[in-house]
C-alpha cells in the first residue's frame, strides 16, 4: 500500500507538470483536473475522505470546470512553447528545492533512533475501537446536530444567491417574432401582398 502512495504521488508531479508545461490552456485545465483527482486519491488512502470529496466536489466540479468553461468561451490563441532551457532549469530549481527541504525528514526517518522508537511504542486507535466512525460520518454527525442552523442558513443564503443570478439574466421584454392570431384574421385582403408565379 505505501508503494501505491509513491506512484499517485508520481502521477501528480507528471501532471502537474504538464499542467505548466502545456501550450494548449484547455489540456493544462485537464491536467489540473487529474492533479485534483490524484490528490483525493492519496486524501483517501490516508483515510481522510471527507477532505477528499470536499476536493472533487469543489475543485474538481465547480472551480476547474469553471476555468475550461470560461477558457473555451474566450478563445485563446495557443501561444509559443516555454523555451526548453527556462523549462529544465525551472524543473532542477523545483527538484533542488524539494530535495533540500526533504533531506532532514529523510536522514531522521532512516536513523537508529527512530527505528528504535518505533519498535518500542506502537499505536493503538482506542477511540476507533469504541465508536469506529468513518470522517465522513463524524463531521455528518456534528454537522447534522450541533451546526443545523449554520447549515440552514448556508443553504438559504445560496438560495438567494441564485435567485438573485436568475433574476439578473432574466429578460421581460421579448424581442423574438411571433404570431398574432388576430391581427392575421382581421387583415384586408385589399393591403395584402400576393405572389404570383
Amino acid at each position: 500500500m505505501e508503494y501505491f502512495n509513491y506512484i499517485i504521488l508520481f502521477f501528480i508531479l507528471i501532471s502537474s507538470f504538464f499542467v505548466v508545461s502545456s501550450r494548449n490552456p484547455i489540456h493544462s485545465v485537464l491536467c489540473l483536473v487529474a492533479v485534483f483527482l490524484f490528490s483525493a486519491a492519496v486524501l483517501l488512502l490516508l483515510e481522510v475522505e471527507f477532505l477528499a470529496f470536499s476536493f472533487i466536489i469543489v475543485y474538481v466540479g465547480a472551480i476547474a470546470i469553471l476555468f475550461l468553461f470560461v477558457l473555451m468561451m474566450i478563445d485563446i490563441k495557443i501561444g509559443d512553447p516555454l523555451p526548453l532551457p527556462f523549462t529544465f532549469f525551472s524543473i532542477l530549481l523545483f527538484i533542488s528545492c524539494l530535495y533540500g527541504t526533504l533531506l532532514p525528514v529523510l536522514n531522521n526517518l532512516s536513523s537508529y533512533q527512530y527505528t528504535a522508537f518505533r519498535s518500542k511504542f506502537t499505536f493503538v486507535d482506542w477511540l476507533g475501537m469504541v465508536d469506529p466512525l468513518s470522517n465522513t460520518e463524524a463531521v455528518g454527525q456534528v454537522l447534522y446536530t450541533y451546526y443545523f442552523v449554520f447549515l440552514l442558513i448556508a443553504g438559504l443564503v445560496l438560495f438567494v444567491s441564485m435567485l438573485g443570478a436568475i433574476m439578473l439574466t432574466l429578460r421581460l421584454t421579448n424581442n423574438a417574432d411571433y404570431q398574432d392570431l388576430t391581427k392575421q384574421l382581421s387583415r384586408d385582403p385589399s393591403q395584402s401582398v400576393k405572389v404570383s408565379s
